[in-house]
């Protein structure tokens, strides 16, 4: 079975690093080929070819829309793949028609809610937000959400039937090798390092992260240091907002850090402050590096951390709220290390790559029934359980 993903590539973020682990663990799996199609060069490009992934890119910053949709037309009917899997608008326009038009199934994974409301002077947005939906809608079948709860916000516009949860997973293994490679971090000697891994964009909140900076500074001078690893359109918002709450001696923005993981296990504590998620990769990578965390208790996150049972949850998006968890995660260490325990457990047991890349090949063969018979009788090595 062939299997073409379409994405942007123009970004290393959460979508990005769970369709590498995806791509990466599919390929375990006997007789699935996989494709990656790009629309950019950068960091996603890189790793997929250094895994030895088969990678094309239609540069639209150079090509533009009409002939990158041609040549993606064109690639496509050649390759002749049995299902195109899109990321992001664009891509699942151009992708679903492709699929049509090739003969091929088709099916969109859908990463987090719509992050800002559309200019109505941005009429190339709007156009695409309608025809995302309507090739969603009618040329795509499936529609995979990452976590329960962004399925439930899907349904307003999707059939359920139409719509499949599929949770991301994260490569555990590849994530230790990265993290003991180390990395050197900025700050004073035995302070408390807090890290804010994402893009810098207005849903993930990292003004509330450096609100909830300036109040535990303030009530415990000299005991954290402060990460921001990222980059994005509020970069020199953040750069003022630190000026302004007086954080400069205890705050350091990393930029974007291709060791990431490497900095993610630096930490004493991951803080996730986003207002919607769909299901963070990070939040998968802490887990893993048994980095404690608190997060807002939103999209996929409270079912991740078992409800609290992993991670302290913040129900209210204010500051003096992340400051009480912090501090509560702080003074009780036996309940610190528990969760810890719990979160590693967890993240092993429900949220691999390979269980995420297991759920996939068995949606791709349910839409390719002809495919399927070739693996009658052979039984899933990461059967889904539930919950």
């Amino acid at each position: 079975m062939k299997v073409i993903h379409i994405a942007s590539g123009d970004l290393w973020a959460g979508a990005e690093a769970q369709l590498y682990s995806l791509v990466c663990a599919l390929r375990q799996i006997s007789g699935i080929d996989v494709e990656v199609i790009l629309l950019n060069h950068g960091e996603l490009e890189a790793r997929l070819r250094r895994a030895d992934v088969s990678v094309t890119v239609f540069n639209e910053r150079r090509l533009g829309s009409l002939t990158v949709a041609w040549r993606m037309l064109r690639h496509v009917r050649r390759a002749r793949p049995d299902i195109v899997h899109t990321h992001r608008y664009k891509e699942n326009v151009l992708g679903s028609i492709a699929a049509r038009l090739a003969g091929a199934g088709s099916l969109r994974s859908v990463h987090g809610r719509d992050e800002a409301a559309i200019p109505g002077w941005r009429l190339d947005k709007r156009m695409y937000r309608l025809l995302d939906q309507l090739c969603g809608r009618w040329l795509q079948q499936r529609v995979v959400a990452v976590s329960a709860q962004l399925a439930k916000e899907l349904a307003a516009s999707f059939p359920e039937e139409q719509i499949t949860v599929i949770e991301n997973g994260v490569d555990i293994a590849g994530v230790l090798l990265a993290a003991a490679r180390g990395a050197e971090l900025p700050g004073q000697p035995g302070r408390l390092r807090v890290g804010f891994v994402s893009r810098l964009v207005s849903v993930k909140r990292v003004d509330l992260f450096l609100q909830t900076a300036h109040k535990l500074h303030r009530r415990k001078p000299g005991m954290f240091d402060f990460y921001i690893v990222g980059d994005g359109p509020q970069y020199d918002l953040c750069r003022q907002l630190i000026a302004q709450l007086d954080l400069a001696g205890c705050t350091h923005m990393l930029g974007f850090r291709p060791d990431v993981a490497a900095v993610l296990a630096g930490m004493d504590l991951l803080l996730i402050t986003s207002d919607h998620e769909g299901l963070p990769m990070t939040l998968l990578e802490a887990m893993s590096l048994e980095v404690p965390v608190v997060a807002s208790a939103v999209g996929g996150i409270p079912q991740a951390l078992d409800h609290g049972r992993c991670g302290r949850l913040v129900p209210a998006q204010q500051a003096k709220a992340y400051v009480a968890a912090v501090l509560k995660l702080l003074v009780d260490p036996i309940s610190r290390q528990q969760q810890i325990r719990h979160a590693l457990e967890r993240v092993r047991d429900y949220y691999s790559a390979e269980r995420s890349a297991t759920g996939y090949a068995n949606l791709y063969r349910q839409l390719c029934p002809d495919k399927a018979a070739a693996y009658r009788g052979r039984e899933a090595a990461y059967p889904l359980r539930e919950r």
